[in-house]
C-alpha cells in the first residue's frame, strides 16, 4: 500500500510546526528564568549594594554549564569589570545560592552579553530610524542571549504601573560576530495591557491576536510566566491567521491547533 504524497507532505508540515512550537516554548521559558533571576538580583543589589548603584552600567543574566542562572552587574566605566555576581538555581528562588561581591574580570560569555546589551542601549537611545516605539507606563527590558549559532537580544515592555501586564511592543535583534545589529524585527504590532484582576472579578482566560506572526511569541510566554502568580486567569490564547496557540499558565504548557478546527469545536460547544 502506497502512502499518498499529499499525506506525507501534510504529516511533514505538522511535524515542522510541532518542532516550531517546542522551540518557542523552550526559549520562552529560558527568557522567563533569566528575567526572574534578574528581578531577584536587582532587588538584592538595590537593598544591599546600593552604594554601587551609581557605578553600575547594567546587568546580564545567563545559564551556566551547571544548570544555574547567573546575574552579573558590570561597571559603568569599565564594562569588562563585574562588580557583583548572583548565582541562582535554574528555576530561580528569591534567595541566590551564592553572591560574589569582589570585583572580578568578566568572563568571555559575559563580555559578549554585555557588548550586545550596550549596543541595544545605544540603539534605543538614538532610535534614529524611529523603529522602536515607547509607550507611557512601560519601560524596555533588554535580554541578551548567547546561543550556539546565533547572537540575539530580545526587548520586552515591562509595566511601570501596578496591576498591569503588558504584551507587545517587543523586538528581536540578531547580531553579527562583531556585535553589530544585522537584523531586527518587531514581534507585535502594538502594545496590549491586561489588568491582573482580583478574585471578585476572576476570569478563565484572556486572548490577543497576531498580525506579524502565526504563533505565540517567546516574549509572550516569558511575560505570562513572570506574572502568573498575580493573575486571576489560567489560560491565554493567541489568535494567528492559520493557527491558535493556547498557553496553560498552571501547567506551563503550550498547545497549538489549526484555527479552522478550533472554530469548529467552539461552534459545536455553543
Amino acid at each position: 500500500m502506497r502512502i499518498p504524497l499529499s499525506l506525507i507532505f501534510f504529516l511533514f508540515v505538522c511535524w515542522i510546526q510541532a518542532q516550531n512550537i517546542k522551540a518557542i516554548e523552550a526559549e520562552g521559558k529560558l527568557l522567563y528564568r533569566l528575567e526572574k533571576a534578574s528581578w531577584y538580583a536587582t532587588d538584592i543589589f538595590v537593598d544591599t549594594y546600593h552604594i554601587l548603584a551609581g557605578s553600575t552600567g547594567g546587568y546580564v543574566s545567563y545559564p551556566s554549564s551547571e544548570n544555574l542562572i547567573i546575574t552579573s552587574f558590570y561597571d559603568k566605566e569599565d564594562p569588562s569589570l563585574i562588580l557583583v555576581r548572583f548565582t541562582f538555581q535554574e528555576l530561580p528562588e528569591p534567595e541566590p545560592i551564592e553572591i560574589t561581591a569582589v570585583p572580578s574580570p568578566a568572563t568571555s560569555n559575559e563580555q559578549i552579553l554585555i557588548a550586545m546589551r550596550e549596543t541595544v542601549k545605544k540603539e534605543l537611545q538614538n532610535n534614529s530610524e524611529g523603529f522602536f516605539q515607547f509607550y507611557k507606563g512601560s519601560a524596555p527590558n533588554v535580554i541578551p542571549l548567547l546561543r550556539k549559532n546565533e547572537l540575539k537580544t530580545y526587548i520586552i515592555s515591562a509595566s511601570t504601573e501596578q496591576g498591569k501586564l503588558l504584551l507587545g511592543n517587543d523586538y528581536e535583534l540578531i547580531f553579527d560576530k562583531k556585535f553589530n545589529i544585522k537584523r531586527k524585527r518587531k514581534l507585535h504590532n502594538s502594545l496590549i495591557a491586561f489588568d491582573f484582576q482580583g478574585e471578585e472579578h476572576k476570569i478563565e482566560s484572556t486572548m490577543h491576536s497576531h498580525v506579524l506572526s502565526d504563533f505565540i511569541t517567546v516574549t509572550d510566554i516569558c511575560t505570562l510566566l513572570l506574572y502568573k502568580d498575580f493573575l486571576s486567569w489560567d489560560f491565554h490564547y493567541v489568535l494567528g491567521k492559520k493557527y491558535i496557540t493556547l498557553f496553560d499558565l498552571k501547567r506551563e504548557s503550550l498547545v497549538m491547533m489549526k484555527l479552522k478546527a478550533w472554530k469548529k469545536i467552539s461552534n459545536f460547544k455553543k
